[in-house]
């Protein structure tokens, strides 16, 4: 029974490497499950997202299920993509690799605002991304800790302890598929670590409450620079907080506001109703808002009517008569031309008076002899 159970718990996992083959790779080395507690342990799990490069491994996650009754059903069923019966997932020894430029080019793929226009904040100037570069600045080779992810019937928990960069828990919507709803971001000493290691940026006797405000004027001039800024209150906030440390709460939404302007300061719709609270003071609001430039008027330019070079035009024989005194050009049935005023016809005659000449010569044609009939228009 135990061995069956084994069996059917590393198809499961295959079946989870199907499912991510597309997205990225997804290795383990060993798997043993418990009925008693009703989990699976996987040893040494590691996952690699092909787009943004970036590497999670674990010294072992723990897959938590509703009882000895939904691990077995969900055992027996191999998930079938379904992971929604699992209740919660533990990884013990977590290393996350440093965000890279190819994870912050993917980032900005995804969004409607540049990753160092939201997180800019947490740099020495306030004017890049935590990268690889800032990271080995404050002695940090990896994100390491431990991680959790509690799966709810409406939304999802994740919660990251790290070693050395403080604990990070996120909450996602599933409603409308997977929607970050709120995050809250704990620092154990961040800051002042990254003011001691910014020599270079910052003045050596700077106190933490001014490197705050240069990190934030810093940042506040790459939001203008990239289009963007925020309210006062939030860059206070902010400031505030990295002078302060301690917990960060932030609750996005979105609004459905209707825009009467087309161009100016604008509002961010996927942000418009994110609200920032520090330690216990009152939440403000992000007030992210985007410059769109006023567009440029077209010159005027007046239509000239299209001048059309007169020229000989077909018209049917049987029109011959409402031709009169017009300038018209005949073919005979011989192929002979003749070119001049109609200044006569009637049913069997036509006459013609060159062009060229002063009046008084004009030329006679039988009607029945015409094969071309054409007018000067």
């Amino acid at each position: 029974m135990k061995l069956a159970l084994v069996l059917i718990s590393n198809q499961v996992l295959v079946q989870a490497k199907d499912d991510l083959v597309n997205v990225g790779s997804f290795q383990y080395l060993g798997v043993k499950t418990s009925l008693l507690d009703g989990e699976i342990v996987v040893s040494q799990p590691s996952f690699k997202h092909f787009k943004s490069k970036q590497d999670i491994s674990a010294d072992a996650a723990t897959l938590h299920f509703d009882g000895i009754f939904d691990l077995i059903l969900s055992l027996t069923q191999k998930l079938s993509g379904d992971y929604s019966v699992i209740e919660s997932v533990s990884l013990q020894g977590v290393a996350v690799s440093l965000p890279s430029q190819t994870l912050i080019d993917h980032f900005n793929e995804q969004t409607s605002v540049p990753a160092n226009a939201l997180f800019g904040w947490l740099s020495c100037d306030g004017q890049s991304v935590p990268s690889t570069q800032l990271f080995e600045v404050i002695s940090v080779a990896a994100i390491t800790g431990n991680a959790s992810v509690q799966n709810h019937s409406d939304d999802i928990e994740l919660e990251l302890v790290t070693d050395d960069l403080g604990s990070l828990a996120m909450r996602f919507s599933t409603a409308r598929g997977l929607d970050l709803v709120s995050f809250q971001y704990i620092e154990n000493g961040y800051f002042k670590r990254l003011l001691n290691s910014c020599e270079s940026v910052v003045q050596e006797d700077l106190d933490l409450a001014g490197f705050s405000m240069s990190v934030i004027d810093g940042w506040k001039a790459q939001l203008l620079q990239e289009g963007f800024r925020v309210s006062d209150a939030a860059a206070m906030a902010l400031s505030a907080y990295i002078a302060k440390g301690g917990v960060l709460n932030v609750s996005l939404s979105s609004h459905d506001m209707a825009i009467e302007q087309a161009y100016g300061w604008l509002p961010v719709l996927e942000y418009g109703g994110t609200q920032l609270t520090v330690n216990t003071d009152q939440g403000v609001e992000l007030g992210l808002q985007k410059y769109v430039p006023e567009p440029k008027a077209e010159p005027v330019v007046e239509s000239k009517p299209v001048e059309i070079e007169p020229q000989y035009l077909n018209v049917e024989l049987t029109e011959l008569d409402a031709m009169l005194e017009e300038r018209v050009r005949i073919t005979l049935l011989n192929g002979k031309q003749s070119e001049g005023m109609l200044s006569q016809v009637d049913e069997h005659l036509l006459v013609i008076t060159p062009l060229n000449g002063d009046g008084s010569v004009s030329f006679t044609f039988k009607r029945v002899e015409l094969s071309v009939l054409e007018v000067w228009k």
